[in-house]
């Protein structure tokens, strides 16, 4: 992989990321309850991640892994945690 094409990949993995965080606040202000959304959104989301890591296919297991590792790492500006830094 060229350094051209990691650049491209790690722009579009933060561009993701972000729009993950911007599209769970954009919905849950919809509701009463907006943090109570966001987490049921986080879970549903690890939810789905995890049946694809018992998946038998090592391609779906690694997908699932790396996602998952994401999530974790999002998921604090998801719920809006002081200290992870919110939204502009």
């Amino acid at each position: 992989m060229t350094d051209q094409n990691l650049t491209a990949l790690l722009a579009s993995h933060a561009v993701l990321e972000q729009l993950v965080i911007n599209l769970t606040h954009l919905v849950s202000r919809e509701y009463d309850d907006s943090q109570a959304v966001r987490t049921a959104i986080v879970d549903d989301i690890r939810f789905r991640l995890e049946a694809m890591q018992r998946k038998p296919a090592r391609e779906s297991q690694q997908l699932a892994c790396l996602a998952l590792e994401a999530l974790d790492r999002i998921e604090p500006r998801i719920l809006g945690d002081a200290g992870a830094g919110q939204l502009n």
